[in-house]
C-alpha cells in the first residue's frame, strides 16, 4: 500500500466534541459535533453533528450525514453495539443563563 498524504476536512464552525463510531466494524467512521461563535446565531440549530467517513483507498475525509443540533455540542460517545446511535451533552442559553442538556 502506497503512504497516503495527510487528510484533512472543513468545518462550518470549530469542533469542540469528536469521537470515534466504535460499532461501525466496515468503515472508519467518527462524529464531530460543533461549536458556533456566541452573538453569530442565525436560529437555535445553529451547530451540528457531522458523521465523517475516511476512505483508506482514496485518503479523503468524506461527510456521511450532517444532524442539526441545538446548543453548543459540549462532548458525544458513540453506542460501541448499534452504530446508529449516539448522546450529546450540550448547552443551551449563554452566560449564567445557560443550561446542560443531553440527547440521545
Amino acid at each position: 500500500m502506497a503512504e497516503l498524504a495527510p487528510s484533512s476536512f472543513t468545518l462550518r464552525h470549530q469542533c469542540r466534541a469528536m469521537c470515534a463510531v466504535s460499532g461501525d466494524k466496515e468503515h472508519d467512521r467518527f462524529l464531530v459535533g460543533t461549536l458556533s461563535v456566541k452573538g453569530v446565531r442565525e436560529s437555535a440549530l445553529n451547530n451540528d453533528v457531522q458523521l465523517l467517513r475516511f476512505a483508506e483507498d482514496t485518503g479523503e475525509v468524506l461527510c456521511d450525514r450532517i444532524y442539526a443540533h441545538e446548543g453548543e455540542v459540549w462532548a458525544l460517545s458513540a453506542c460501541p453495539a448499534d452504530r446508529a446511535v449516539f448522546a450529546s451533552c450540550y448547552g443551551e442559553g449563554a452566560g449564567a443563563d445557560c443550561a446542560r442538556r443531553a440527547c440521545v
